[in-house]
C-alpha cells in the first residue's frame, strides 16, 4: 500500500466506506485498494448518479415515436422540466445505483456457464451507462418522501454538463436485446454524415477497460489523485499538516477543502461530472 499522509488516508478510508457494496467481502476488497484504484470505483459509481444542475432537453424522434409515449406523455414533460429547474434526478435511476454499485472481483466458479458468470461480473454496473454513456430512469410520479414509483417502461437518457438528451423509451430488455446499441449506433453514424437528429449534444460512445470500467473515469481517476496529492502538499506547506485542521472531501468528482473547526467550505476544484 502506497505511503499517503494521515489527510489523504482518512479520505481514502472515508471513500471505501461511502461506496455502496455488495457483500462485506467486497467492502473488505475497497479498504484495500490504492488511492487511484480505489477513485476508479468511486468515480464509477459517481458518474452512475446525475448531478443535479440545470440542463437543457432535446428529445430524439424515438421518443415521440414510441408506443408508450401517449401513456408516459405526462411524465416525460414533468422530468423535461425537472432537469430543466435543475432539480435532484437521482431518484428516478435504478434501487442499484444507490444500493449496490461494487461486487469486488469474484472468480468464475467452474461449475457456472461462462454467460451467468458475465451476468454477474456486471452486476454492480450500470451496463448502459459504461458501454453508451447513457442513464435509464423510472417515469413513476414523484411523491412526498420524494421518492419515485417504478416504471417497466424506462426513459433513456444521455446526460452531458449542460444537457439531458431524451434517447428513447424502452424497459429492462433493452439492456440485453441492442435496443440501446443499435439506436446509439445509428445515431453516431447520422451525426458523422451530417444527418443527426437537430439539437442536442455529442454523445460519443465512450471506451471500455477489460475491468468493465470507462477509459474516461480510469483517466480521470489518475489526475484526480495528482490533484488530491497536490491540494494536500499546498495545505502542508501552508501551514496545516493535518486533519485537525483542513480536511480534504469529494462532491462527486470536485475536490473539496474543508475548515475542520467550523466544518465550512474553503475551496474547490471542479471536476467534470
Amino acid at each position: 500500500m502506497e505511503q499517503l499522509s494521515p489527510r489523504l488516508e482518512q479520505l481514502r478510508s472515508g471513500l471505501a466506506q461511502r461506496i455502496p457494496c455488495e457483500t462485506p467481502a467486497a467492502r473488505q476488497e475497497l479498504e484495500g485498494k490504492q488511492l487511484t484504484d480505489l477513485l476508479i470505483a468511486y468515480l464509477t459509481w459517481q458518474a452512475r448518479l446525475i448531478r443535479p444542475r440545470h440542463r437543457d432537453v432535446v428529445i430524439w424522434p424515438e421518443v415521440l415515436n414510441s408506443p408508450h409515449y401517449a401513456q408516459y406523455k405526462g411524465s416525460i414533460a414533468d422530468i423535461r422540466r425537472e432537469f430543466e429547474t435543475g432539480q435532484d434526478m437521482n431518484c428516478r435511476l435504478s434501487d442499484l445505483a444507490h444500493k449496490r454499485t461494487y461486487s469486488g472481483s469474484p472468480p468464475q466458479p467452474a461449475s457456472m456457464p461462462r454467460e451467468q458468470w458475465l451476468k454477474a461480473f456486471w452486476r454492480d454496473k450500470d451496463r448502459t451507462r459504461v458501454t453508451l454513456d447513457a442513464h435509464h430512469l423510472h417515469m413513476g410520479q414523484r411523491n412526498l418522501q420524494g421518492t419515485v414509483g417504478r416504471t417497466g417502461p424506462l426513459l433513456f437518457v444521455g446526460i452531458t454538463t449542460d444537457t439531458a438528451v431524451f434517447l428513447t423509451i424502452g424497459d429492462h430488455k433493452s439492456f440485453d436485446d441492442g435496443t440501446i446499441s443499435m439506436l446509439m449506433a445509428t445515431h453516431l453514424n447520422s451525426a458523422a454524415i451530417g444527418s443527426a437528429p437537430a439539437g442536442g449534444a455529442s454523445l460519443a460512445g465512450p471506451g471500455m477497460t477489460l475491468g468493465g470500467t470507462q477509459i474516461k473515469d480510469t483517466f480521470g481517476a489518475i489526475d484526480l489523485a495528482k490533484a488530491l496529492k497536490a491540494v494536500d502538499r499546498e495545505l502542508t506547506e501552508a501551514g496545516f499538516p493535518n486533519t485537525a485542521q483542513k480536511e480534504i472531501r469529494m462532491d462527486f468528482d470536485d475536490v473539496v477543502v474543508i475548515d475542520t473547526a467550523t466544518g465550512t467550505e474553503e475551496r474547490r476544484v471542479p471536476g467534470r461530472l
